[in-house]
């Protein structure tokens, strides 16, 4: 799994490599901006990893067909 330093260098890999035609470069570029959010995406939830919810240890049941559908149904 890649790290949000790795998103970053390889986003400004792609700015290096950009091409001179104007297609290519609309197209690195938002490569480059899609690498760089998800590095920012990840970062973020390496940051705030203790605040989010940890809802491992509550389990639903799973409703089955026929209980789906008298939910539904009711609803």
């Amino acid at each position: 799994m890649f790290t949000p330093e790795q998103h970053r260098e390889e986003a400004a890999t792609e700015s290096a490599k950009q091409g001179n035609a104007s297609n290519e470069v609309r197209k690195c570029l938002r490569h480059e901006q899609s690498l760089t959010m998800l590095a920012d995406s990840k970062q973020w939830l390496t940051d705030n990893n203790d605040k989010l919810a940890n809802n491992l240890d509550e389990t639903v049941p799973a409703l089955n067909h026929r209980e789906a559908v008298k939910v539904t149904l009711v609803a």
